[in-house]
């Protein structure tokens, strides 16, 4: 088989094709993915350039939102995807999953990743540890299916080096680094269990955290927020669901996770506070329920929550009548609707709205430790990185350039 690397656009594309089928990928959506990915071979022969590369992709992809300024989400995500599984396959002979709703472990690793969650269990480790680690663990295994590894048993230290190469190449050093952690924790489980023959965990290229954060925080500005808002018709089921959402966030900072957890007994209005046990950090937390925030709750639970006896403030609002998950598409939806642009923002999710929360207070001059209990951080070193976002307090630390 000719290397990936030497494929010309239009075999990149082909072989994309048959690589997708080869998956079980919906035909449907295997021809949708073709037709695009034939048609930035064809943009890539028309620059005169015979192969494909990554800078192609993305002016092809600048050009064809040009073009198509009302793309609905679906098509967006089908053309942003076609780009990204070229670029995917050219790097590593396989494409590289990033979301999937319902992900099993390819039968080949299933009994051994399945018997390691056990263990982590059997040592107490939280849900919300053991959900991240499992997430990361998709990841590693979907990888070494791609490129053809039959079993652990036939895992060598190239696939892993491999696996690093694109992780580094798909997250920031951090991510990658985490992504390794477990990766490695895994490898020394398998030997001690005696799947693997070879301790390769010790022998894995390391990838360090950065010392600071790669990237500041990401976070909304107050008059976003306002703006964001202003887009909820508060008259309507969904939008009163949204506005108490949004607002308890804005108002709180309470973290995604707590939010779809919060039950009626977290609520005390005698007191107006919110009492929580946090899903993240297991610690209590305590907070007061701005008035704005109490009202908004009451009119959503009142007028705008389905009839149903579960504990769970937040409910889907069709049936069945379950704890609303989806709270990021909410926030997504509505920053359209505002006209928000993203592009100070790496992450645009509730999480966003926290942060915005904790900058804000930093420019009305409240003092890091008021903040961070607020914010529900056990480390102050968690807190310290929304210093780097308070930009009015860096320029009074800005120093005159001397004269040449």
């Amino acid at each position: 088989m000719v290397s990936t690397n030497k494929m010309t656009a239009a075999e990149l594309a082909a072989a994309v094709e048959t690589h997708l089928a080869g998956r079980g990928y919906n035909a449907a959506y295997i021809n949708a993915v073709s037709l695009l990915q034939k048609s930035i071979a064809k943009y890539c022969a028309e620059l005169g350039e015979d192969f494909y590369r990554d800078e192609l992709g993305q002016r092809f992809l600048a050009n064809r939102l040009k073009l198509e300024k009302r793309l609905g989400k679906d098509r967006l995500s089908v053309l942003k995807r076609s780009v990204q599984m070229l670029s995917d396959f050219q790097q590593f002979g396989t494409i590289i999953i990033r979301r999937r709703s319902e992900r099993r472990f390819p039968a080949q690793f299933r009994e051994s990743c399945d018997a390691y969650l056990d263990h982590l269990r059997r040592k107490g480790r939280s849900a919300n540890t053991i959900k991240s680690i499992t997430h990361s663990m998709y990841n590693l295994t979907e990888f070494l299916d791609g490129i053809g590894v039959a079993s652990f048993e036939a895992l060598t230290l190239t696939h892993m080096n491999e696996y690093i190469k694109c992780s580094l190449c798909n997250y920031c050093q951090s991510s990658a680094a985490t992504r390794m952690r477990g990766a490695r924790n895994l490898l020394a489980f398998l030997f001690k269990s005696g799947v693997l023959t070879d301790d390769i965990a010790p022998k894995l290229i390391k990838v360090s955290s950065a010392s600071t954060p790669v990237f500041l925080p990401s976070a909304f500005k107050s008059e976003d927020v306002e703006k964001l808002l202003a887009t909820i018709d508060k008259q309507s089921p969904s939008g009163k669901r949204a506005y108490a959402a949004i607002l308890l966030v804005a108002k709180t900072g309470l973290r995604t996770s707590d939010i779809q957890n919060l039950k009626f007994e977290n609520i005390d209005w005698e007191q107006y506070s919110i009492n929580i046990t946090q899903v993240k950090t297991k610690e209590p937390l305590s907070l007061p329920l701005p008035l704005d925030v109490g009202w908004a709750l009451i009119d959503y639970i009142t007028n705008g929550r389905p009839v149903s006896d579960s504990p769970h403030v937040f409910l889907r609002e069709r049936a069945p009548y379950v704890p609303l998950t989806n709270f990021d598409n909410i926030l997504v939806k509505h920053m359209r609707l505002a006209g928000i642009s993203t592009d100070y923002l790496r992450h645009h999710g509730l999480h966003a709205l926290r942060h915005g929360l904790a900058t804000t207070l930093l420019e009305q001059g409240t003092p890091l430790d008021v903040i961070q209990p607020l914010l529900g951080h056990v480390n102050m070193t968690t807190t310290k990185k929304y210093a780097a976002t308070n930009i009015s307090e860096l320029r009074e630390c800005a120093l005159e350039v001397p004269a040449l």
